[in-house]
């Protein structure tokens, strides 16, 4: 009887290993002009970056990044803001600042380690620059550059000797670059292609769009790049991520929010039918069924069973602009406001004793309910407060409990998630008021 318990409780609490945390950060706050882009990219699970763009003058525009070290935790970032390269794992600004003549400045960063990077510099109407730094730009030197009213839409490097560059100009031309050597793999008129992307040394995936038609095409090359046939003929919008789960399985996510799924290596894809009018077109997949999505831009869900079932995340920050979930414990994300927020190592792990805890033992009763919930916790302590949240993601209360029991009369009908914080872990349980 005790199994079967234990089996009926395992599927009805969430036991979250560790909770999400803000990373105060005062020279990312400060100055952060919201509505400008901000992502960043992980190079595992501990290091990367995160990367934004302003605008200084009306005229300019210039990136910053700042490297993310030990799961976001050491060190922290200095007191007063430094414009400078960074020798160690820490906090820096991407340098040389551009005057008003242009019109972009460094786009389209890429990162090989925490120091060794290529970024693109856009010159107004004379030339575009693909720039190497093996120094996180204390010096940096000109790998390619293009002529005049030309520009560089988008590039893909296995490494700082080779990689593929996208030049768009009176034709469409498709680079190959290998140890400075450049060859043009095809040219093609009145198209232009963006979003290359590499998912091993041979699985290639690039958006082809034909001007003369206005259609966008999904390309692939399974030979380095050598060679490129359509798998998705007419793309319904930009394509804005693709993510391989296994060698086989893998996602795209496009500007208009829809999500397509390959089970064959990319050949063939087919729509995911979820509700999309819930999430805001920030998703990420770790496999083929565990997805995570953002949902009224300020909180986070997850699925198990590929979109059918929705649960709380246990996050609620203002406006998630992007996300990269390294695994079900570990995970990362940035807001409108530049704010890193982080889950899983150094920040509230549960330790082995806590992960053994017989989930039997902690009960939300009655459920459904009508008037007073109660709950029952004899092996978790040190409890820091709960959340009321709605099915949308909404949090409803926040609150620290006098007791074991509460008032809920207030509620209206419908489905919750009761979040229960203690100093160790996380619980949450759906329950239902009538």
């Amino acid at each position: 009887m005790k199994y079967i318990l234990l089996v009926f409780f395992l599927f009805n609490v969430n036991v979250s290993i560790g909770q999400w945390l803000e990373k105060e950060d005062t020279y990312w706050d400060t100055g952060c002009t919201s509505g400008y882009a901000r992502s960043f990219r992980m190079l595992n699970d501990s290091v990367g970056y995160r990367e934004w763009t302003e605008s200084p003058t009306p005229s300019a525009k210039r990136m910053m990044y700042a490297k993310i070290c030990d799961y976001g935790n050491n060190p922290y970032p200095p007191p007063v803001p430094t414009f400078g390269p960074s020798w160690l794992c820490s906090y820096s600004a991407l340098t040389p600042y551009f005057s008003a003549q242009y019109t972009s400045g460094p786009s389209k960063l890429q990162l090989f380690d925490i120091n060794t990077l290529l970024y693109i510099e856009d010159v107004m109407n004379l030339t575009s620059t693909l720039h190497l730094s093996f120094d996180a730009l204390g010096s940096d030197s000109i790998i390619f550059s293009t002529g005049f009213n030309e520009y560089i839409s988008d590039y893909y490097f296995f490494d700082v000797f080779h990689g593929f560059i996208s030049l768009s100009s009176s034709s469409d031309l498709l680079i190959e670059y290998n140890n400075g050597i450049l060859d043009t793999i095809y040219s093609l008129p009145a198209s232009f292609s963006t979003e290359i992307q590499f998912i091993n040394d041979s699985l290639g995936f690039l958006q082809r769009q034909d001007l003369s038609i206005n259609k966008k095409r999904l390309m692939k090359s399974t030979d380095i790049g050598q060679n490129w046939t359509p798998v998705f003929d007419s793309l319904t919008s930009n394509l804005k991520s693709i993510k391989f789960v296994t060698d086989s399985i893998g996602f795209i996510n496009l500007s208009d929010n829809s999500i397509y799924k390959t089970l064959d290596q990319g050949n063939t894809w087919n729509a995911i039918t979820i509700d999309y009018n819930r999430f805001q077109g920030v998703y990420e997949f770790i496999t083929e069924d565990l997805w995570y999505a953002v949902a009224n831009s300020d909180s986070l869900f997850k699925t198990y069973d590929q979109g059918n079932y929705w649960v709380y995340d246990s996050l609620t920050f203002n406006n998630i602009k992007d996300i990269e979930i390294r695994s079900d414990s570990i995970g990362y994300a940035i807001g409108n406001t530049c704010k890193l927020y982080t889950k899983g190592k150094n920040n509230i792990e549960t330790s082995v004793n806590v992960l053994n805890v017989e989930l039997t033992d902690f009960l939300l009763y009655p459920n459904p309910v009508r008037d007073v919930l109660s709950f029952n916790y004899p092996k978790f302590k040190n409890i820091q407060k709960i959340h009321f949240i709605d099915y949308s993601g909404k949090l409803i209360k926040s609150f620290t409990p006098l007791n074991n029991s509460i008032n809920v009369s207030d509620l209206n009908q419908g489905v919750y998630f009761f979040q229960l914080f203690t100093d160790e872990t996380i619980i949450t349980k759906k329950f239902i008021k009538q």
